[in-house]
């Protein structure tokens, strides 16, 4: 049961309609917390406390509860906030939007129409902020409000939405919640919370930490768009609703590659009428997917592919072209940003850029070299499997530790010229077959600052470094499977 602060005829709002509620909601857009909750707020001057706990205590005057019902139960709507970030004049969220708790075992019970996730979150009230890290949560600007419930969607976006969850439920049923990541699914994803380490019992496997539903951001960009009522430029995959419940997007994009595999690039170059393409550039074969992609889709010239095509946006897809030789190696491994110290030694795995990078759904093109002729050999969509992810976060943790102990440099060598050179700690291919750690930088000039000072060199930064997929690990679990 919901229960407020104040009596419900004192309440500034009324509860039991929905109407009065989002327009109360509404008074908040362009304000801050601490401009609209005087009184209440200035008992809590240098509050650090949850923003969104924070809008239900002060504004709305909800106790603070974990109650299984909506926050708004009389009207069966839920309270959601969020940050938003600004990108081009147009606002975006900042993370995935979680939504309610998983339960383990009544997801293997329930049918999606009359799940928890659309008992819970079928009705959402969204008061999004513009996110700044070094602003108190009283005094983040709120910028978007409005409702949005998931009978507002498209019947397309519906039918993905729906296999998101039954490829969860799956998993449950399976005894694999243990697995669970947001890269198995395409808008709705199971994520662990942040501010959460309880584990609980899965009905067939292991113990596991407890997850809730989200919607990646990429989806909650259109969601924004809606309420803003701005126009999302974007094209579907599918003609129609019937066609998203036939067939799967991976399904979807495979059947469009089909007419262009096995055909050398320059076939597909004169074959699309691909112009002004410097040969010798490195995005060469980067360029002639976007086209391929671009020719496919339908994508006008100007438009950037990864926001024009709908699924690909909502899904965040990672597309990588990658060239591999006659014995299926790629010609280098795959690099990915470099990473800053300070955030490696101050992250948890879970939270941690590296993971979030590797916890996507990607879109791999494969090029293979035949003698002198480049082909377009093969398609793949790929998530990297569980048992791989414990192998990356041993990466990650090893490096950790290192940049922890102010342990970077092993040694000293010196090339044929008589340079000096540094060999550090960080895991190399020897520690994993799956991931490594090596410089990503302009040149050694090109650094980070260190949070703890190199024992050897008592340097306080060094060359910018970031994570790779070994090449040999592309070839053999990517490619090759």
């Amino acid at each position: 049961m919901i229960e407020f602060l104040k009596h419900e005829s004192e309440l500034p709002y009324n509860p039991n309609d929905k109407s009065s509620i989002i327009e109360y909601a509404q008074k908040l857009t362009q304000k801050s917390l601490r401009n609209t909750c005087s009184e209440e707020a200035d008992s809590l001057k240098n509050n650090k406390g949850a923003f969104g706990q924070l809008v239900e205590n002060l504004y709305f005057f909800i106790k603070t509860n974990n109650s299984p019902e909506p926050d708004f139960s009389s009207v069966g709507m839920e309270l959601k906030t969020a940050g938003l970030n600004k990108k081009k004049s147009q606002w975006r969220a900042k993370e995935s939007m979680m939504l309610s708790s998983i339960n383990y075992h009544n997801i293997i019970k329930e049918k999606f129409s009359k799940s928890s996730v659309i008992n819970k979150s079928g009705c959402l009230l969204f008061i999004f902020y513009e996110y700044k890290k070094s602003i108190l949560p009283l005094d983040l600007i709120i910028k978007v409000v409005g409702s949005w419930t998931f009978s507002d969607i498209t019947e397309k976006d519906k039918e993905i939405i729906k296999r998101d969850w039954e490829i969860i439920r799956d998993k449950v049923i399976n005894g694999k919640a243990h697995e669970l990541s947001r890269k198995d699914t395409n808008y709705l994803c199971a994520v662990t919370s942040g501010t959460s380490n309880q584990f609980t019992k899965q009905p067939n496997g292991r113990e596991t930490r407890t997850r809730k539903y989200a919607l990646k951001s990429g989806f909650m960009h259109s969601v924004i768009n809606q309420i803003t009522k701005q126009n999302d430029n974007t094209s579907s995959l599918f003609e129609s609703a019937k066609e998203a419940k036939s067939l799967s997007i991976e399904e979807k994009v495979y059947q469009r590659f089909v007419p262009y595999l096995n055909k050398t690039d320059k076939q597909l170059i004169q074959e699309l009428n691909i112009t002004n393409l410097n040969s010798k550039t490195k995005q060469r074969f980067s360029l002639i997917t976007k086209q391929i992609l671009k020719a496919i889709f339908s994508v006008p010239e100007k438009a950037k592919l990864d926001n024009y095509i709908e699924e690909f946006s909502k899904a965040e897809l990672e597309i990588k072209t990658i060239r591999l030789n006659e014995q299926s190696l790629p010609g280098e491994d795959i690099s990915f940003l470099a990473f800053k110290y300070e955030e490696v030694v101050n992250e948890d795995w879970e939270e941690s850029n590296f993971h979030s990078l590797i916890d996507k759904k990607f879109l791999f093109v494969f090029f293979q070299y035949k003698g002198q002729e480049l082909i377009l050999k093969k398609v793949k969509f790929w998530n990297m499997p569980y048992k791989d992810t414990l192998k990356a976060e041993k990466v990650w943790k090893e490096t950790q530790k290192i940049l922890k102990e102010g342990n970077i440099v092993k040694e000293f060598k010196y090339d044929k010229n008589g340079k000096k050179l540094r060999v550090t700690n960080f895991p190399n291919k020897r520690f994993s077959d799956v991931a490594h750690v090596r410089p990503h930088a302009k040149n050694a000039e090109d650094t980070f600052p260190l949070t703890v000072k190199d024992k050897i060199t008592k340097a306080d930064n060094y060359t910018k470094h970031c994570f790779w997929l070994n090449a040999s690990y592309v070839r053999d679990e990517i490619f090759l499977k």
